[in-house]
C-alpha cells in the first residue's frame, strides 16, 4: 500500500525564493557599494590622521549627493518658506489642528499595538 504524503492544515505553504527579490538585493548592493567604499576611505584618513599622516580622500559620490541635498533644501525653502512668512497665525486654527494631529497619532499607535 502506498504512503501518501500528509499535510497538515496549520502547516504554511512552502515559498519559493523569487528571483525577483535576489536581483533587487544584488542591484541595491551595487548602489550602496561607492558610498560604503567611499565612508571607509574617510575612516581610513581619519585613523591615519590620529597617527600624524595627512591624508587627502577623494569622494565624488558623497559630494554629489551633498550637492544635491543641498540644491534640494534651498529649492524646498524657497518653494515652501514664501507661504510662512508674514503669515497671521490664529491660535483657533493652530490648536486645532495640534489637536487633529494627536489624536490621529494616538489611534495610529493603539491601533498597530493591538
Amino acid at each position: 500500500m502506498p504512503k501518501l504524503h500528509s499535510t497538515m492544515p496549520d502547516d504554511p505553504p512552502s515559498r519559493r525564493r523569487s528571483w525577483v527579490r535576489t536581483v533587487l538585493t544584488i542591484l541595491l548592493g551595487l548602489a550602496l557599494a561607492p558610498l560604503v567604499r567611499e565612508g571607509a576611505l574617510l575612516c581610513n584618513a581619519n585613523w591615519r590622521g590620529m597617527k600624524g599622516e595627512a591624508t587627502s580622500v577623494q569622494t565624488p559620490v558623497l559630494d554629489a549627493l551633498g550637492a544635491t541635498w543641498s540644491q534640494t533644501s534651498k529649492s524646498i525653502q524657497a518653494t515652501v518658506g514664501g507661504f510662512f512668512i508674514n503669515r497671521p497665525w490664529r491660535p483657533e486654527y493652530v490648536i486645532g489642528v495640534s489637536l487633529v494631529w494627536a489624536i490621529g497619532g494616538g489611534y495610529l499607535l493603539r491601533s498597530a499595538w493591538h
